[in-house]
């Protein structure tokens, strides 16, 4: 089963080989991965049309109060006959009306309109053509539910949280692309040192064999010593393979997240490692440093703000669902009519023919109250929810990296004392194996736990940084120099 994960990861290796040869090497400084994080990738498509289809409903519900000029024109013709002499028949006939109207977010809608009746009908034996003309302005108002546009500013308000948050969430995920892009960054600069320790001690396994091999030959060795070499070849390519084969899943990773990626071959940059440590050192300090949430350095904070202003919009809303409904509607008009067209409209203008009209109309909703109360009880929970977590979120976010960075770094220095310690005795091993004072399963065994040790400490660094990426994928706006990278 072992000589088969082997054969695989060689297999996996050399198509891998097979697959890059040729392609163009990509260097990879992290400052460089913020351009690629501000350009037009899938993600960041994502977050900009999430905030844009907000923006387009805001834009929509404006729409509504914009004035807009509307018209209606008819033509009737009937060929009936007049049930009486005194009621005639009416053909054809030509309606036409054109005007502007505006809704307020006050709770009223105005209205400007001119209109013309062009009529033809038969009376006492003669063809009579009067053309009506008519000038009207008008109003409609709500006298409860929407008294002074109560739910219309509702509304408003509840679309205008709405887009303030989309804002701040691509802002946020924007952030978020952009730590995803340091975190796989860090993995590969891991995998890379990882690697490199790895494939170091593979090679002195194969010289240790080639040794063993001649002395086997030579009849100065037997083959369960011969043996042994050659298993631990064979465990030491296959954790250089292992390593190979996650560093090529990071790089799918990725060239997933940037597709600028995906025809190169990626060679990662790292920066000193005393001037990485100082760096997260000292954001360390800075978030050790809080006594408490630092809610300045978080956009998650302005979001609870437009997520109870956006609540409490809805809430106006879903109170009124049962309410009465009553409506003021007026209007004054000047009519005229004259056979001719012109004239008509000169007495509409020009002469004392105004009247007008004023109409009330109340609607009442009958069982609705209990709906009433489920929507409110659905608002009230969807806000605690959403606060319930995003609070949450900001204040374990927090703790953990509070309780666990010193937890880590003491782990780190244990690690760093352990190498030494195996450095010295590996060093003394090797004399005793020469002398012939031990076996060499001992001196394999502590050689290879120096390479674990190595590879662990590696990881245990690489938990540190990605820790602190995770905190800052919370509270953006740090001010520590590992956060400042894309400036």
């Amino acid at each position: 089963m072992k000589n088969l994960m082997v054969l695989g990861l060689i297999t996996f290796t050399i198509f891998s080989s097979a697959l890059s040869f040729g392609q163009e090497v990509q260097e990879i400084h992290e400052k460089d991965l913020w351009s690629y994080a501000s350009s037009k990738s899938p993600e960041f498509l994502r977050l900009t049309s999430q905030a844009l289809e907000n923006e387009v409903a805001f834009s929509e519900l404006k729409d509504r109060y914009a004035p807009e000029a509307f018209g209606m024109a008819m033509y009737r013709r009937t060929n009936e006959e007049p049930f009486i002499a005194f009621n005639p028949v009416v053909s054809p006939q030509s309606v036409f009306e054109a005007g502007v109207r505006k809704k307020f977010n006050v709770g009223i809608t105005g209205k400007a309109s001119v209109g013309l009746d062009n009529r033809n009908f038969q009376f006492n034996g003669s063809t009579q053509t009067p053309s009506i003309a008519t000038a009207r302005i008008g109003f409609t108002m709500d006298l409860w539910k929407n008294f002074l546009g109560r739910l219309d500013r509702a509304e408003l308000q509840a679309l205008e949280a709405n887009q303030q948050q989309s804002y701040l969430y691509q802002s946020i995920g924007q952030h978020a692309f952009w730590i995803n892009l340091r975190s796989i960054y860090w993995n590969l600069i891991m995998l890379d040192e990882q690697i490199e320790l790895a494939q170091k001690m593979y090679e002195h396994a194969q010289q240790q064999e080639k040794v063993v091999r001649k002395q086997y030959q030579e009849q100065a060795s037997d083959m369960a010593e011969l043996s042994l070499y050659q298993s631990q070849t064979s465990s030491r390519q296959n954790e250089v393979l292992h390593l190979k084969f996650q560093r090529e899943q990071q790089i799918q990773r990725l060239a997933s997240m940037v597709p600028a990626f995906s025809e190169k071959n990626i060679k990662i940059v790292p920066e000193s490692a005393e001037i990485v440590r100082g760096k997260v050192l000292g954001c360390i300090a800075t978030i050790q440093g809080f006594q408490s949430l630092p809610k300045d350095t978080t956009q998650y904070d302005e979001i609870l703000e437009q997520v109870s202003a956006h609540r409490k919009a809805q809430l106006t809303q879903a109170r009124s669902y049962s309410e009465v409904d009553v409506n003021l509607s007026g209007d004054v008009f000047s009519t005229a009519v004259d056979p001719e067209i012109a004239p008509a409209f000169g007495e509409v203008f020009g002469e004392k023919r105004q009247g007008f009209q004023v109409q009330l109309n109340v609607s009442v909703p009958l069982g609705k109250k209990d709906t009433e109360k489920k929507k409110l009880h659905l608002v009230t929970q969807q806000q605690e929810k959403d606060e319930s977590e995003i609070r949450l979120m900001m204040q374990s976010s927090f703790d953990f990296i509070k309780k666990s960075i010193p937890l880590l770094i003491t782990s780190i220095e244990a690690q760093k004392r352990d190498i030494d310690s195996l450095v010295v005795r590996t060093r003394e091993v090797k004399k005793k194996y020469n002398q012939g004072r031990i076996s060499i399963g001992d001196y394999i065994s502590d050689q290879d736990r120096l390479l674990q040790s190595e590879l662990a400490l590696r990881s245990s660094q690489n938990i540190v940084i990605q820790t602190l990426l995770q905190y800052l994928s919370v509270y953006g706006q740090t001010d520590c120099d590992f956060n400042k990278v894309q400036s």
